[in-house]
């Protein structure tokens, strides 16, 4: 799942850049952080549902190696 893992990694990037203006500025602005906010919370999700569909590749993959035989 490497493209997850980019747009994963993007956003992280993306997220921490906003998080560092907003600290910078000597005048918060309500929007952006509610922004910063909205967009964490959509990549702590995007987080969860990644652990998810990995642990359900990983336990599929499981499955198909103990139906193939070893050779």
């Amino acid at each position: 799942m490497p493209r997850l893992d980019d747009a994963q990694d993007q956003l992280e990037t993306a997220l921490t850049r906003l998080e560092e203006v907003l600290r910078d500025r000597s005048d918060p602005r309500p929007e952006l952080e509610a922004e910063r906010d909205e967009a964490r919370a959509r990549y702590e999700r995007l987080e969860g549902e990644t652990r998810a569909v990995s642990d359900r590749l990983d336990a599929a993959i499981a499955r198909l190696r103990a139906l193939i035989p070893a050779r």
